[in-house]
């Protein structure tokens, strides 16, 4: 929305004297909590489905677990997971961390 409205002030004001004023208070609009849980959300769907479609196109891939103890001294686990492709190229992505005592993902 944000993107649209610049575009269209650009065009719109282009024989403003304060054509760049305006394009600047755009740019400075913030966006509402809603919509920016909208495309949090939607961001992290994407994420997983690339990162599921990258575990299903690889050759091997191995899991690694790390247990470590943060600033508050609780202890965690974090999971990631290390992919090689066909042509050789490797990934490593995180997936996620769990507390002590959590069973499962």
């Amino acid at each position: 929305m944000k993107e649209a409205m610049l575009v269209a002030a650009d065009s719109l004001f282009v024989n403003f004297k304060n054509k760049t004023e305006i394009l600047g208070a755009i740019k400075m609009l913030q966006l509402s909590a809603r919509t920016a849980t909208r495309r949090i959300e939607l961001i992290a769907s994407n994420l997983e489905a690339k990162l599921s479609n990258d575990v299903e196109i690889c050759e091997f891939f191995s899991i690694q677990l790390d247990e470590s103890i943060d600033a508050v001294d609780t202890t965690q686990l974090a999971i990631s997971v290390k992919m090689m492709f066909d042509d050789f190229s490797t990934k490593e992505e995180f997936l996620k961390i769990l507390p002590k005592g959590s069973q499962g993902c």
